[in-house]
């Protein structure tokens, strides 16, 4: 959902959103509503076309961090695994 979010924000556009994300665009717009009535706001404004607001581009500035760390974690458990270390287990922390 939040990586979706970020696409549709980046691209303040629906349909290429979608076909980024290679979903449907009902789809997708529904996740964007489900987000927005999660967070109990607005997270885009939809007069002439789909405009990240005030309150999207905060909350896009800590999906992006939080992806950020996502990514990073997901690099850091690769990096684990290439060099063996899920097959022998972590080491462990000396108090």
């Amino acid at each position: 959902m939040l990586r979706q979010f970020a696409v549709v924000a980046r691209l303040e556009h629906l349909s290429r959103a979608a076909d980024e994300l290679r979903v449907a665009q009902p789809s997708l717009s529904r996740t964007v509503s489900r987000l927005e009535s999660e967070l109990g706001a607005p997270l885009f404004d939809r007069a002439d076309r789909l405009r990240l607001n005030a309150t999207g581009s905060l909350f896009l500035g800590y999906v992006e961090r939080a992806l950020g760390e996502l990514d990073a974690g997901r690099r850091a458990v690769a990096d684990a695994v290439s060099e063996g270390w899920a097959a022998c287990g972590w080491p462990r922390r000396r108090s």
